[in-house]
């Protein structure tokens, strides 16, 4: 994941985090700052995780140093858009009147619920039919609401997983609302 931050006085940062294209375990990534962060911004990772595994950073280095990295995202990219591919056709298919967002981030999609939905509701009769769904609610600050929605992952579905998977769904959706 990629990201750039820009600070009120012109200075900006870039980072870079491996975790969506590996397994999650070693938490790895690194940051290009102004050199006159570097220091504070060392301290105050070593006070929020106490520094990163040593040695899964040498292997990671070494992995991205050799090129192993890229040639990792490339095979994979074509894996992983087909298995997205294979979630909007089901969506479409069982469940075409959702609105899908999120298609060229990550390896999830969000979909809204219909309004009057309840989301955990969802969550919990899914995971009755072992379909494992997340609410959109665990991912927004503490007190805010929005449209009751799902969190969609893929990345480590197969195509028919991901096809039967939304095929039981739609037998949630519909029973879900609230009258």
């Amino acid at each position: 994941m990629r990201s750039r931050v820009s600070h009120p006085r012109g200075l900006s940062t870039r980072d870079r985090r491996a975790n969506r294209s590996r397994p999650a375990s070693p938490r790895l990534g690194w940051l290009v700052l102004p050199s006159g962060w570097v220091d504070a911004v060392a301290e105050a990772k070593l006070y929020d995780d106490m520094g990163s595994p040593i040695v899964d950073q040498l292997a990671f280095s070494d992995f991205v140093l050799a090129g192993s990295f890229d040639r990792h995202l490339r095979r994979n990219r074509s894996l992983y858009r087909s298995r997205r591919d294979a979630l909007l056709a089901a969506l479409s298919r069982y469940l075409p009147g959702l609105v899908v967002e999120g298609v060229a981030a990550g390896l999830h999609l969000v979909v809204r619920l219909p309004p009057g939905m309840d989301e955990a509701g969802v969550v919990q009769a899914a995971a009755a039919r072992s379909v494992g769904v997340y609410r959109m609610g665990e991912h927004r600050f503490p007190g805010s609401s929005g449209t009751p929605a799902l969190v969609l992952g893929y990345g480590g579905l197969s195509n028919g997983a991901i096809d039967e998977g939304i095929a039981r769904l739609r037998e949630v959706v519909p029973s879900n609302m609230d009258s």
